[in-house]
């Protein structure tokens, strides 16, 4: 039995010297295959166009849709962002509290629920990961109590404590 095996294992091994998978293969251009001509178009002339929205994810939450839209204004927003705050406490029973960026990340899912009443991919959202207002400064958040907070725009200026801060406080954020 042992010279069978051997004789077939020789016969396998000049068979694949003699096919030899590894070695190049010579690909010439035939009529069958020719390469496609190159065609230059003229550059698209840009239309103007109204921003996608995208399609409704029945997960996505639409409660901060209105902030920062160019129809609203600072106050509305920061209802809006007080609303955020009453649907995370609704769910997590808590407040976020830390830094912008932890508050945002908190906010958009990253707790331990995976509740996200603000949309990760929302425009309020900077590159750094934290919550700005119409102006593109960060929000300023203050906790006052398990319950309530204070968030503060910095306003057009973009420097806060000046005139034209504005600052909304919660009433008591309710559990039910």
């Amino acid at each position: 039995m042992r010279p069978a095996l051997a004789l077939l294992l020789i016969i396998t091994g000049v068979l694949i010297v003699l096919w030899n998978p590894w070695r190049p293969r010579d690909v010439s251009l035939t009529e069958d295959f020719m390469p496609l001509p190159v065609l230059h178009y003229p550059p698209a002339t840009p239309v103007a166009t109204a921003p996608t929205v995208p399609p409704h994810d029945p997960k996505r939450s639409l409660l901060a849709d209105g902030l920062n839209r160019t129809t609203g204004n600072i106050e509305n927003d920061l209802r809006i962002l007080l609303a955020l705050f009453a649907a995370y406490r609704n769910v997590l029973h808590e407040i976020p509290d830390g830094t912008n960026r932890e508050i945002t990340n908190a906010l958009s899912g990253g707790n331990n629920h995976f509740h996200a009443p603000l949309p990760r991919d929302h425009p309020a959202i900077s590159i750094d990961g934290e919550l700005c207002d119409r102006w593109g400064s960060p929000f300023h958040f203050h906790i006052l109590s398990p319950d309530q907070l204070e968030v503060r725009s910095a306003g057009p200026d973009k420097h806060l404590g000046t005139d034209d801060d504005t600052m909304l406080s919660s009433p008591a954020l309710s559990t039910s």
